[in-house]
């Protein structure tokens, strides 16, 4: 680990101290937030509309493997999954 700061897109320093090669970890949420999703929190967890996430225990999750891929591609296909399992069709932002 470096010690400098990472900046993020806004311009503000982290207090973390985070690896040179670490990618941007602000990436997935511009991501969702371009692709039209959203996010809030409720009852101790994270709901990311079709799937939440509990708060609470997430230093035992820490070291799971991250996502394959972010590519538009791998995106879509969660979505439409997800749009599946909660609708049972594909929806898009605009329904």
């Amino acid at each position: 680990m470096s010690g400098r700061p990472r900046t993020s897109r806004g311009g503000a320093a982290s207090s973390a101290d985070l690896p040179d090669d670490l990618e941007d970890p602000f990436e997935p949420l511009i991501q969702l937030f371009e692709r039209g999703g959203g996010f809030h929190t409720e009852k101790g967890a994270v709901n990311l509309e079709w799937k939440s996430v509990r708060m609470a225990g997430w230093r035992d999750r820490a070291e799971a493997p991250a996502m394959s891929s972010f590519a538009a591609d791998a995106l879509d296909e969660i979505d439409r999954t997800g749009s599946l399992a909660q609708f049972g069709r594909v929806v898009g932002p605009a329904d």
